[in-house]
């Protein structure tokens, strides 16, 4: 999942990822909510929203949230922000605002 990216597709599934793989989607899914505690959505937003946090962090103020958003597989900003929030705890604005602080 980590080193191919696959999380930054815009529709992961996990029919294509246990594809990808080699495994099929029942065991997969287990594999998952077992390793990880969570279902696959949550799965894969934690691989997001950490991609975003690192972009938010080398990217200061030159990128909007909506750019980011698409670049790791957002369709829709508001789920981004919503994602981001149960993931980080902050908005992505206040996230982006404490990296800033912190730098300077």
């Amino acid at each position: 999942m980590s080193a191919e990216k696959l999380f930054l597709t815009s529709d992961p599934t996990l029919e294509s990822l246990a594809k990808e793989a080699g495994t099929n989607r029942t065991y997969l899914s287990r594999t998952i909510n077992t390793f990880s505690g969570k279902n696959f959505s949550s799965y894969v937003d934690g691989f997001r929203i950490r991609e975003a946090t690192r972009i938010i962090e080398a990217s200061k103020k030159s990128v909007s949230f909506k750019q980011i958003a698409e670049m790791v597989g957002y369709t829709s900003v508001p789920v981004f922000y919503k994602a981001f929030v149960r993931e980080v705890g902050l908005s992505p604005g206040r996230y982006r605002d404490d990296i800033m602080r912190r730098k300077a």
